[in-house]
């Protein structure tokens, strides 16, 4: 993708099951598109994180006024890791998707300690500290919340999912790069 985005237009991820035939199946739940080939799943759903499923996310690109779809992507996943953070007794649960191939994506700059601060000042809520963080989401009242029935048997706390999050996901995501 060559076209560029402005900072008002908006990014909404929902991933889906691939059947054995290739078909796309109905939308499992809603990401955030992290980097170019990266999404978080807050409170990923008992199918969403069943390691021999083919994974796809599809990617669309909002005009700043929220109402038209300007672009549609469907992309592979290639990867997947699940995590658990405690914040304040409160355990949240996120699934990271890598993706088959970059997309073009606005660049969000961030340090480990605003994500850190961010992460606490929102008792974990992902939905929030990206949102808060800079980044350009579009979320869509047609999915409902995540399944909360992740095994945690490890949550971790605040800065040790900062650093996974930021420094051990494949493509460095910026609060790495500009973080302290």
């Amino acid at each position: 993708m060559t076209d560029q985005t402005t900072s008002r237009e908006t990014f909404g991820v929902t991933v889906h099951l691939i059947d054995q035939d290739g078909r796309w199946g109905e939308a499992l739940a809603q990401g955030i598109l992290l980097a170019a080939r990266t999404v978080v799943v807050p409170h990923p759903p008992e199918r969403l994180r069943d390691p021999w499923n083919q994974l796809g996310v599809q990617i669309a690109r909002y005009a700043d006024d929220g109402s038209r779809d300007i672009l549609r992507q469907k992309i592979t996943v290639s990867g997947l890791s699940l995590r658990a953070l405690e914040v304040d007794g409160t355990v949240t649960t996120s699934a990271q998707l890598n993706l088959s191939q970059e997309i073009d994506y606005p660049e969000v700059v961030f340090t480990r300690d605003e994500f850190v601060r961010q992460l606490t000042d929102t008792k974990g809520d992902l939905w929030a500290t990206y949102s808060n963080l800079g980044y350009p989401i579009h979320r869509s009242g047609q999915l409902g919340p995540g399944d909360e029935g992740l095994a945690a048997p490890y949550a971790m706390g605040v800065t040790e999912y900062s650093d996974g999050q930021c420094c051990n996901s494949g493509p460095r995501l910026p609060c790495c790069v500009m973080g302290t």
